[in-house]
């Protein structure tokens, strides 16, 4: 069984591509389940990203006859649309007839419009759903009600066990890092500077790394602080844990999430979390316990708890302790492997989800 993972590479990437990646790792050697990456690079004009393309895909789509090739090659087996949803639509306006008989998995990785809207939009081509917060899942079970026990709640936790060495003493200056997508949209990254301008000549040093539609005006505005940021570009999954190794703590000013990949990756590094208070991805932290949390846009709280954690370092120390202790737990308790395959079980009560709490408003 084949469970191709979907996806349309671009300049700007997010979490999913690390996730699609392990998730390729993880059945790499199973000679009963394989979890392909395809690119559909089937949208002229659109700019690429910058990793090694032949190391992270299986598949590459660049015409639209490879597309309808590859479609009936694979109408048997599972695909994850992920984002895909322009490349669900070509195909239907090409091969209407195709659509109805794949197998597709709707995925949803945020708490947005984005992905309700287009998991509503495509509601009947979905076989199953994924979510990948209580929040999502939640959500999900109202609005589709005919899925019911094929809606999974898995976040995207597909990690492999932490380093066996202790997470990165803390040293001066206190090392925070950011990385991701640099947009002002959802991940609000123009907070930062507020909060940097609050920090000036204190210890601490910020990396950035990634790229969006923000971070040049981000880089721009932070150029008076040059001495306590650095800018890197977007790096490899299979880069990520030794930049993070360098770093006491991971930060995050979203205004909404879906489950984030780059927070878990960090705490499984041994990194702190400091981050906003979202609605959706957050249920395994405690604050002051495993991270640091703080209303949304709140820069003058989050400066105040950098600088009595600086000031603090044993007790930084336990919290980047107790941040991998956390991460590590919840892996072993999801059983990632096991949960993804239901995805791709027959249809049966046996596997479904839990019944769906009733949706509260927020």
């Amino acid at each position: 069984m084949k469970i191709y993972q979907w996806h349309n590479y671009g300049a700007i990437l997010s979490g999913v591509i690390s996730w699609s990646w392990r998730n390729r790792e993880i059945f790499k050697d199973s000679p009963d389940v394989q979890s392909p990456i395809v690119d559909f690079n089937i949208f002229p004009g659109r700019e690429r990203g910058p990793l090694d393309e032949e190391k992270l895909f299986d598949v590459k789509i660049q015409k639209v006859p490879e597309l309808l090739v590859f479609l009936k090659r694979n109408i048997n087996e599972w695909h994850i649309v992920n984002y895909c949803f322009d490349v669900l639509e070509a195909i239907d306006r090409v091969a209407p007839t195709i659509t109805p008989r794949l197998k597709l998995i709707g995925w949803c990785h945020s708490d947005e419009d984005f992905y309700y809207y287009h998991l509503l939009k495509h509601r009947k081509r979905w076989s199953a759903l994924a979510c990948v917060s209580e929040r999502t899942f939640e959500v999900c079970n109202v609005l589709f009600p005919e899925l019911a026990g094929r809606i999974f709640l898995i976040p995207c936790f597909n990690l492999p066990p932490p380093p066996v060495e202790p997470p990165r003493q803390v040293e001066n200056p206190v090392r925070i890092i950011y990385f991701g997508r640099m947009w002002q949209q959802q991940k609000r990254i123009l907070d930062f500077i507020p909060l940097i301008e609050k920090l000036k000549g204190k210890p601490f040093h910020f990396t950035f790394v990634g790229d969006g539609l923000q971070k040049a005006e981000l880089q721009q505005r932070l150029a008076p602080y040059a001495a306590q940021v650095t800018f890197k570009d977007v790096i490899a999954p299979w880069d990520i844990p030794e930049e993070l190794s360098h770093h006491d703590i991971f930060m995050l000013v979203s205004e909404y999430e879906g489950n984030s990949v780059a927070l878990l990756e960090s705490m499984m590094a041994g990194l702190a979390p400091f981050v906003t208070r979202t609605r959706s991805g957050q249920s395994h932290l405690v604050n002051h316990m495993n991270c640091v949390q703080v209303p949304i846009g709140d820069m003058n709280e989050m400066a105040h708890q950098l600088e009595t954690y600086a000031a603090q370092p044993d007790f930084l120390m336990l919290l980047k302790q107790q941040s991998r202790q956390s991460a590590q737990k919840l892996v072993e308790d999801l059983g990632y492997r096991e949960t993804f395959l239901k995805l791709a079980a027959p249809q049966s009560k046996s596997i479904s989800s839990p019944a769906a709490p009733q949706l509260q408003p927020t």
